[in-house]
């Protein structure tokens, strides 16, 4: 889907949490736990590498507070990048998981406005 976009000369695919594993598990794990603050450094490398950042963790941030507090952190975190920030859409959803049947055989981008993100999420 990144080729398809044809504007792109390669891609860095960061995680919001550093562990490898099939699903996170909050309950036995604390936040330390489950991401080392080498993946913020990643992610914030990657960021100042990129023309365009796209951020795609997906929507479970609306169901699990550990999730979206994470997310604001990232979201915090690229500030200084936002006017390379975008999240995957599919026309009507904005921060789509890129595995998400809606998007998965293309990809739109929408603009990511992270600064009112962040206001309306205190």
């Amino acid at each position: 889907n990144v080729a398809r976009l044809g504007e792109y000369g390669g891609v860095h695919i960061l995680n919001l949490y550093s562990i490898l594993t099939n699903k996170l598990d909050f309950v036995h794990n604390t936040d330390d736990a489950l991401n080392d603050k080498a993946n913020d450094d990643y992610i914030e490398k990657s960021a100042q590498e990129c023309s365009k950042v796209i951020l795609a963790w997906g929507r479970t941030e609306n169901n699990n507070q550990r999730i979206a507090a994470r997310a604001d952190e990232v979201r915090k975190l690229l500030l200084p990048y936002e006017d390379k920030l975008y999240y995957l859409t599919d026309g009507e959803k904005a921060n789509i998981h890129p595995l998400c049947t809606s998007v998965r055989t293309g990809w739109r981008r929408e603009k990511a406005d992270v600064s009112s993100e962040l206001l309306a999420s205190k």
